[in-house]
């Protein structure tokens, strides 16, 4: 079993396996929605090659009974499904908890009906389901030098240190997607930085020194790319910066291997990652 839940953007929440008001009886587009794909000819022989292609849209179809008191409920139901206005769709099951948005396009139901009942349609320009929490992962880490009973050598003594953990390997769901790396200049000097997807031999790097203090953000998600350096509490966008060859890298469906590296002070970077699994259906 599963809860179905339609969050309106004002915030108010419609939990179908909890509301009196209506029965949901039937859902159609949770499953993964086509992709349309282009073909070309071979010109000199049999069979064709692909040029392009992309997945469309997701249209989830909702259709639930109306239970009494009829008009009071079908009135409150227009506030929820109001035409052209964006919903969260969400998706609860013992293994999944997830969301999409979409657009109302049509609320449909007869009120000369016995038995009425509403048919809701929602498009969604987006077409993968995402997890509802955020995923985090720590490259590196600050390792505590501070111990009692301590003295202080005339050459001064470390309180931290960054050690590196090494490369990592996650596994984003069943859809490919970009993710957030946030690093923070910690204690020294940093040369070039580089975040390398070992699974399909891309990398993303900037060319530049990064001093004590500087938290670089590089979010690689399609439609909101970007590379901002934090420096004295100013923000800066460092495109510029960009590495010859440079890819804006994603996480692809099964396990990726994803490290980073550096010129010189690899050990002074404090690397996140932060992602959101996407699924193709549910």
């Amino acid at each position: 079993m599963f809860k179905l839940k339609i969050e309106t953007s004002l915030g108010a929440v419609l939990d179908f396996s909890e509301s009196n008001a209506y029965t949901l009886i039937d859902v159609t587009g949770l499953d993964p929605p086509a992709a349309a794909l282009n073909f070309s000819r071979f010109s000199s022989g049999n069979g064709s090659h692909r040029v392009s292609g992309y997945v469309e849209k997701r249209n989830i179809i909702l259709t639930a009974v109306i239970n009494n008191p009829l008009e009071k409920n079908r009135t409150a139901l227009n506030s929820y499904f109001v035409l052209d206005s964006k919903v969260k769709i969400y998706y609860i099951s013992d293994t999944m908890n997830v969301f999409t948005e979409g657009y109302v396009e049509s609320c449909f139901y007869n009120s000369f009906e016995l038995g009425q009942k509403a048919v809701i349609s929602i498009l969604c320009e987006n077409p993968y389901w995402r997890d509802t929490g955020e995923t985090g992962i720590l490259f590196s880490a600050l390792e505590s030098r501070f111990e009692f009973p301590f003295s202080i050598p005339d050459g001064g003594v470390a309180i931290s240190e960054i050690t590196s953990g090494g490369a990592v390997q996650i596994d984003p769901g069943t859809a490919e997607t970009g993710f957030i790396i946030r690093i923070e200049i910690i204690g020294g000097t940093v040369t070039g930085l580089r975040v390398i997807n070992k699974t399909t031999n891309s990398y993303f790097g900037l060319v530049n020194t990064f001093a004590d203090g500087d938290v670089i953000n590089i979010c690689t998600i399609k439609g909101s790319k970007q590379v901002i350096l934090t420096r004295n509490g100013e923000n800066r966008n460092i495109l510029n910066l960009l590495e010859r060859n440079s890819s804006w890298i994603q996480l692809m469906p099964g396990v990726n291997i994803i490290d980073y590296d550096s010129g010189t002070g690899k050990n002074y970077a404090r690397v996140q990652l932060f992602y959101q699994k996407l699924h193709q259906g549910v």
